[in-house]
Formats: structure tokens, sequence, C-alpha cells
């Protein structure tokens, strides 16, 4: 048995679409390279389509090569001109302390 987990597609509206937010999904090392991840993102690019959403989104990190040729033989577009931004720790806390009430 393959377990795989992620935390769930989520719907997400930007502007005027509506797509698919996929904010983790985790297969182990030894289940990688047999077609389960690639299984798991063209199921759920069906459900997107079928439901009429315009996109679907997920991240990856930069150093995961193999991960990124997957994707984009699949049709991904890498999207450099969004960045993420965290705020953790000390920084949050620095923020948080910002609010008035």
């Amino acid at each position: 048995m393959v377990r795989v987990r992620f935390a769930g597609a989520v719907p997400k509206k930007r502007w005027l679409d509506i797509g698919f937010w996929l904010p983790r999904r985790i297969l182990r090392p030894r289940h990688r390279g047999k077609g389960i991840g690639r299984a798991l993102l063209l199921h759920l690019a069906k459900v997107a389509a079928e439901k009429g959403y315009s996109r679907f989104e997920w991240q990856v990190l930069d150093w995961n090569t193999p991960a990124i040729e997957v994707f984009q033989s699949l049709g991904a577009q890498v999207m450099k001109e969004w960045l993420i931004l965290r705020a953790s720790h000390e920084a949050l806390e620095r923020l948080a302390a910002q609010v008035t009430n």
C-alpha cells in the first residue's frame, strides 16, 4: 500500500478567476519516481477542469529539479514573478505587536 499525504486542494478565488491551490503534498522517497505524484496531479487537474476552474497551483522547492521537470512536462509553468513571503518567529511577533486596538 502507498500512502500519499496532502492537505487537500483548496478552491481559491483571485481577481476574476477561480482555481485550485494544492498547499502541500508529501510522497515518501521510496514511492517517488513511480508515477504516483503524477497521477495525483492529473486527477486533481481533472477535478479542477470539471469544476470550471481556470487554474491549478502548487509549490515546489527550487532545488527539486526532478519534480520541476515532471511538472513542466505536464504543462505547468514556473511562475517566477511570484515570490513567497514569510514572517515567522521574531518577525511574526514584531508584526503582531504593531496591531493597535
